[in-house]
């Protein structure tokens, strides 16, 4: 098996506030404005389903890709 990254950023009147990196593990605040949003998303299960999607959409995208 691959090793598979995702990152999804998050955008507000076009600047990064925030962003989830799969080799984090949890979302991370690029701007004060990301922070209390950061902090939930990590706090409630967000950033869980954010590492499920990674496994069940990325890999299974890059194995179609590479196959």
């Amino acid at each position: 098996s691959q090793r598979v990254r995702y990152l999804r950023r998050n955008s507000y009147n076009r600047q990064q506030f925030l962003h989830f990196d799969s080799d984090l593990g949890y979302y991370v605040a690029d701007t004060e404005l990301g922070g209390p949003t950061a902090k939930q998303w990590n706090s409630d299960g967000t950033a869980d389903r954010m590492k499920v999607e990674a496994d069940r959409f990325c890999r299974h995208n890059y194995e179609i890709f590479e196959g």
